[in-house]
């Protein structure tokens, strides 16, 4: 068992290509939560069931995505699948190990949020998948009776709530049925009254309107983005000018980006996607030989959230820098275990946290329906750039 535990964590690197420090230490600390966790897995005496999706900020959600990633040798140890609460509590030792050595997987938690409704599981669930769709930078982490809410001190950035609360703090009523004449004009409130700031990219189009009234503007584009990232800078209660962050977007070179309608192979794909990071520099082309040799299908541990693809491998056999690559394919390619992959995002890296910021974001990414259909939509690559660079401003900075 603690060689599939050590197995464990080897993957967990390779999926997230970081260097776990003080490795023998998470073992020692992951081995001794195995001996009870050994009995409850081989008998199936399950613990009570985590809400994982409550339970955890973005950062937290991203360890125990990559630990889910990574869980196989043990699952091959046990002969079987390990739930989702197994894994919960694995992820908790690898985030506090990693948190103890400051590794930069994990990043600021998103404002929190509660919701109280009293009026039954139905109109609860309903109004909670609302405020998620109208709030997708926030993190609610539950759902509770009036009742509920009175006898707890809950500590969370906002409260939304379908009734008069009897409270000092602010609060928002929402009514259980929001129109989408409702929905903008909570999130405008909201967005006005918190510390989530302004609505900057509304704000920002105004501005450039306004300017094109008065003024013959060159690059449109350009003005937008500057002044989204002025108002940002600006209005944010928390800004931190972070040099050392490296963006997904900003690790794409202008030709790293693709757009197949025709129907390609894998290695076809991965041929396309190399060919830019070979001009730029940043890979060798032994890089696309070994990501040949090692991938001769798209295997699961790459796939995030069954839709994105991140083919990647060890810094030794090529890369000379840290890029990216996107590929959107129309027809899709089939993975290993059946799913149709749209997306591709071909990572180089020789820097094992230079990377990590891009890799969480391209995680949130495939998480992020709505944008990857917009996506897929795209004809124009200008369109494409457009989208990821709106949906990195407005999720991550």
């Amino acid at each position: 068992m603690q060689l599939a535990v050590l197995n464990m964590i080897d993957r967990f690197e390779k999926v997230a290509q970081v260097s776990i420090e003080d490795k023998n230490e998470l073992l020692k600390q992951i081995m001794l939560h195995m001996r009870p966790a050994y009995y409850r897995i081989k008998y199936s005496m399950h613990l009570s069931e985590v809400d994982i999706t409550r339970q955890q900020s973005r950062e937290v959600s991203s360890i125990f995505y990559l630990v889910k990633k990574s869980i196989r040798p043990l699952e091959d140890f046990f002969k079987k699948s390990i739930s989702d609460t197994e894994i919960f509590y694995l992820a908790l030792f690898f985030g506090s190990h990693l948190l103890e050595n400051n590794s930069s997987l994990l990043r600021k938690k998103d404002p929190t949020a509660v919701i109280v409704c009293t009026n039954g599981i139905s109109v609860s669930l309903l109004m909670e998948q609302t405020l998620k769709g109208v709030f997708p930078e926030v993190d609610f982490v539950s759902t509770m009776s009036l009742r509920e809410f009175y006898a707890q001190d809950v500590e969370v950035d906002l409260i939304f709530s379908s009734v008069p609360l009897d409270i000092d703090r602010r609060y928002f009523l929402v009514k259980d049925f929001l129109t989408d004449k409702g929905k903008m004009q909570l999130r405008q409130r909201v967005m006005n009254e918190t510390v989530i700031g302004l609505d900057e990219t509304s704000l920002a189009e105004k501005i450039v309107a306004n300017v094109l009234q008065q003024a013959e503007v060159d690059d449109k584009e350009k003005l937008f983005f500057e002044i989204l990232k002025l108002l940002k800078d600006n209005t944010s209660e928390n800004a931190v000018i972070d040099n050392e962050a490296n963006h997904f977007d900003q690790l794409m070179p202008k030709n790293g980006l693709i757009i197949e309608e025709n129907e390609v192979s894998w290695h076809e794909a991965l041929e396309r996607l190399s060919q830019p990071l070979i001009e730029e520099k940043m890979i060798e082309p032994r890089y696309l030989t070994a990501l040949k040799q090692e991938l001769s299908e798209i295997p699961p541990y790459i796939v995030f959230r069954n839709q994105l693809a991140l083919p990647h491998t060890e810094p030794e056999k090529g890369a000379r820098g840290v890029a990216m690559s996107l590929g959107i394919f129309k027809k899709g390619i089939v993975a290993k275990t059946g799913e149709t992959i749209h997306f591709i995002v071909l990572l180089a890296s020789n820097n094992k946290e230079k990377h990590v910021d891009a890799l969480l974001e391209i995680m949130d990414l495939a998480g992020r329906d709505t944008v990857l259909s917009d996506l897929l939509a795209c004809n124009d690559k200008s369109q494409v750039w457009r989208l990821l660079r709106l949906y990195r401003i407005n999720c991550w900075g």
